[in-house]
């Protein structure tokens, strides 16, 4: 069954709205004809994405490292759309951290793996509760290798099995969980890398995993010349790792 209906308005909540793919999804979305409800840290770019798009937009301020808020303020935006089709957790950093500072090891695991599995458990809660919803993840090709950013890419596995394990359990209850993976994606997480390649702009980023919903896809590969690269990373030996990359 497809949520985002071609006819009549889905109700999509999107965490994580304020930049990068999020953003592109927020802005896509709301021109299709959604009502969009968008939450994030930054609350003046909230601010702004709400005058800007008008009455399909609504907005609440979100820190997924702030463990306490996180229920509250999803509930607050939930209710602001008059309930929840899809949920797309499209919030995550990067924390480059060559020094391995626990501080911004710390946030990164507090963001992408205690705040990323509270939202994801409470959105298949409401689902539950309705017998229907589509739960999204951006996880990462990231998850397969650990070198760089360990905390970030351990992070991006984390989301990777996490979905896939919700994913097993619950589409046999009328669910549907897809899990995004994307290479390189023109937002500033790619910054400063020296090796990128198939550099994906956000607005193609966000058009594919639309389609991806749309077509009910378990897994959607941004683009999808990265499934390939995905499935031979994955079996490659740390050793032919360590030279290539």
């Amino acid at each position: 069954m497809c949520i985002i209906r071609e006819v009549g308005m889905s109700r999509i909540l999107i965490i994580g709205s304020t930049s990068g793919i999020g953003y592109a999804l927020a802005e896509q979305l709301v021109n299709r004809g959604h009502l969009v409800g968008g939450c994030a840290r930054r609350l003046e770019i909230l601010r702004d994405q709400k005058e800007k798009w008008g009455t399909h937009y609504f907005i609440e301020k979100l820190d997924l490292t702030e463990a306490d808020s996180i229920e509250p303020a999803l509930n607050s935006l939930k209710d602001q759309l008059g309930g929840m089709d899809v949920c797309i957790i499209a919030s995550g950093i990067s924390g480059k951290n060559r020094e391995l500072d626990w501080e911004i090891e710390r946030r990164v695991i507090e963001t992408n793996v205690t705040g990323f599995s509270s939202c994801a458990i409470w959105a298949i809660h409401h689902f539950l509760d309705q017998g229907f919803g589509h739960l999204v993840g951006i996880s990462s090709i990231a998850k397969n290798f650990g070198f760089i950013n360990p905390a970030y890419n351990a992070s991006k596995a984390f989301e990777h099995i996490y979905l896939q394990g919700l994913r097993f359990r619950f589409e046999k209850k009328g669910l549907q969980i897809s899990t995004v993976l994307p290479g390189f994606v023109d937002t500033p997480m790619i910054e400063g890398q020296k090796r990128t390649f198939w550099v994906v702009p956000p607005r193609r980023a966000a058009q594919q995993i639309i389609y991806g919903i749309e077509n009910g896809k378990r897994v959607i590969y941004i683009s999808k010349r990265w499934k390939a690269v995905n499935m031979i990373s994955a079996l490659l030996p740390e050793f032919v790792l360590r030279k290539i990359l």
